[in-house]
């Protein structure tokens, strides 16, 4: 995907061309819904090189390597990072919020402060409450 490309397009999201009796999906916060472009490369992948990434040698999983890895750039043009180390990918936004609550915070002191407001979902919640009774923070 050129990462230029804007998904503000409801033709870009496949699920939304199905007959849905006027509904509208507002519940992104536990699944968002995946562009055609994203799910036709998942396509590819279980359809011609499904293996582990970064653990084989063997031409399916330097393939499935070479994949992943190549998304990185993408994804840092996409949001522009400076760098694509900055880019990590987790399984979802509660994973990623409790990596960065469990581990890039873990040096946290009292003198740190964590706000949080009342529209925060449960799963932006409890890593930050966790943390704060961990490290003692305000």
């Amino acid at each position: 995907m050129d990462p230029r490309h804007k998904l503000n397009n409801k033709y870009d999201f496949q699920i939304l061309s199905a007959p849905n009796n006027g509904h509208v999906y507002l519940d992104s916060a536990a699944t968002s819904l995946t562009p055609k472009c994203v799910t036709d490369k998942i396509d590819e992948y279980y359809n011609c090189y499904n293996a582990n990434i970064h653990r084989g040698i063997h031409d399916w999983a330097e393939q499935a390597t070479e994949e992943y890895e190549g998304v990185r750039p993408v994804v840092r043009k996409f949001i522009g990072a400076n760098q694509d180390k900055e880019i990590v990918f987790t399984s979802g936004t509660t994973h990623g919020i409790n990596t960065i609550a469990n581990c890039f915070c873990a040096d946290w002191t009292i003198k740190d402060t964590v706000i949080l407001s009342e529209a925060e979902h449960h799963a932006n919640i409890v890593p930050w409450q966790q943390l704060k009774v961990r490290q003692g923070l305000t």
